[in-house]
């Protein structure tokens, strides 16, 4: 059974289908990116996907039930995009409080509740009132809050909005050590970096729709190793144009080029990275 599960869904605002009869389920153990640009409907996806919306036809499950069933959500862990807490609860009691309604926590257990805070670097902050944190620290107690016992499912919208580079590479080493212990994570973004870190699945949504879902290392091997870029002239009158191509034998392709005559300015060669697979897909 898969840990989540939407099949041909779709949720419509304003009569505009914001997501279009989209089917994608993600097991145990997956770390899946959702990619694409703004508009794309990810963070509706992931909205369907905590309950906090409801598909006009389809259906989706959490954890095998309805994602508004309490008993699926004891499984969830959700960062939205939103930053909102009890302002005079205290950073600990926040953890205590979000524990108490995960299946593998007690409110009593404190030294998880540290723990928690502790992975992004916030146990300093425990005596605090939420209401007197800083942006950035409320970002990382939410980050902290997604995974406070190890829910089965994990659902981050735009996670390093707000993080500073240390807080992501705590998040990233907390996504990476929920997926080795069975869990599964959903990240939608547009840090690629970081879903680059991560990943293991890629999903890329266009208009509401999915355009690729596939393992990380199969959708870069469709377009080669490899990225070559270089400037040449066009075939308008003075104009100039940057060509992209990619490849497994970078040395073979600038030796072809060259034999064909072409003028390499300013060639640039690395390896290809996520980006660069997104910007052909949804191009």
């Amino acid at each position: 059974m898969s840990a989540l599960e939407l099949s041909n869904v779709t949720k419509r605002f304003a009569g505009r289908a914001a997501v279009a009869d989209l089917s994608l389920a993600i097991g145990e153990g997956e770390v899946v990116a959702l990619l694409g640009p703004n508009g794309a409907g990810k963070s509706t996806i992931i909205e369907l996907a905590a309950g906090l919306r409801r598909p006009d036809n389809g259906r989706v499950e959490l954890n095998g039930r309805d994602p508004s069933d309490h008993r699926a959500r004891q499984e969830l862990g959700l960062m939205s995009q939103e930053t909102d807490f009890p302002d005079m609860l205290r950073v600990d009691e926040t953890v205590a409080f979000v524990g108490a309604h995960r299946r593998r926590t007690s409110p009593t257990n404190r030294a998880a509740n540290v723990a928690a805070l502790e992975s992004m670097g916030i146990a300093h902050l425990a005596r605090r009132t939420t209401g007197s944190l800083s942006g950035g620290e409320r970002r990382r107690l939410a980050a902290a809050l997604a995974f406070v016992g190890a829910p089965r499912v994990v659902l981050l919208d735009e996670p390093g909005v707000g993080l500073d580079a240390e807080s992501i590479t705590r998040l990233i080493r907390l996504i990476r050590a929920h997926a080795a212990s069975g869990g599964c994570v959903v990240i939608a973004t547009h840090q690629l970096a970081e879903a680059d870190a991560v990943a293991t699945r890629v999903a890329v949504a266009v208009d509401g729709q999915l355009v690729c879902d596939d393992d990380l290392t199969v959708v870069r091997s469709r377009w080669g190793r490899y990225r070559i870029a270089y400037t040449r002239d066009a075939e308008v009158l003075g104009g100039r144009e940057r060509v992209v191509i990619t490849t497994d034998d970078p040395a073979t392709a600038i030796a072809n080029l060259f034999a064909d005559g072409a003028h390499l300015d300013d060639l640039e060669v690395r390896a290809v990275r996520l980006e660069d697979v997104i910007d052909q897909l949804v191009a």
